[in-house]
């Protein structure tokens, strides 16, 4: 059954979706090369069980290419997803593509992002989150100005979704300061918009009012973040 599950998925983001993120794939190769899983093969005991996961993974990866293509989802069609079983089970599979389908309904459409649904986005992050996937990068910033641009979305509405998922990430200690610091100024190597650099100061002043500094090097992150909230704001040099 377990070498099925990944002999399928890997068709799927091989031939079905060749734009899925690398990394997923890497993930089920590894699993692929594991001999022994017992949390697979104990989640998924019965070919009903496997159906409905494979289902979900298929899914996950239209409703995805559907926000990319601004096709507006409906609530229903977000939490039939969001709070289905069979994601929590595969979540692992597809933990990169379920990061980018949490920022694209953030930015494509999020009126939707109710607290509970921002809930369950963060809850199935954490089972999978490593230090590798990223918030504040270059690619979102872009997502989110390219939604912006089309009209259909209020960027403050998505700023203030963002600001809630990204401080809930730096308290659950799944983005350190450290991190958030280093990302920040990857972005200052590109020009950015007004409209995007004037929420990224908002976001990252909210963030180092409520985060806690549990070290020096953290302390020294905060700071250098408060300076790039700054830069971002283009305030007057006597206000720093």
């Amino acid at each position: 059954m377990r070498s099925t599950i990944e002999h399928n998925v890997l068709l799927l983001n091989l031939e079905m979706f060749p734009v899925i993120p690398s990394d997923d794939i890497a993930v089920l190769k590894k699993k692929q090369a594991e001999q022994s899983s017992p949390s697979v093969k104990q989640t998924l005991e019965s070919s009903s069980d496997f159906q409905e996961t494979f289902s979900t993974m298929i899914l996950l990866h239209k409703q995805l290419k559907k926000l990319h293509q601004k096709v507006t989802l409906s609530g229903e069609e977000i939490d039939s997803l969001l709070f289905s079983k069979a994601l929590e089970i595969c979540c692992s599979h597809v933990s990169s593509t379920l990061v980018d389908f949490g920022i694209s309904l953030i930015a494509f459409v999020p009126e939707s992002m109710t607290l509970e649904r921002q809930e369950r986005l963060l809850f199935l992050w954490k089972k999978t989150w490593n230090s590798e996937y990223k918030i504040m990068c270059a690619r979102n910033l872009l997502l989110i100005q390219d939604s912006c641009r089309s009209g259909s979305v209020q960027s403050n509405e998505i700023w203030k979704v963002l600001t809630r998922v990204v401080a809930h990430l730096v308290k659950n200690d799944m983005v350190s300061l450290e991190e958030l610091e280093q990302d920040c100024l990857r972005l200052l190597r590109d020009d950015w918009d007004s409209s995007i650099t004037s929420q990224v100061s908002a976001l990252l002043r909210e963030i180092t009012t409520s985060a806690k500094s549990s070290s020096v090097n953290e302390e020294q992150s905060r700071e250098t973040i408060d300076w790039i909230a700054w830069y971002c704001s283009s305030e007057p040099d006597d206000n720093f």
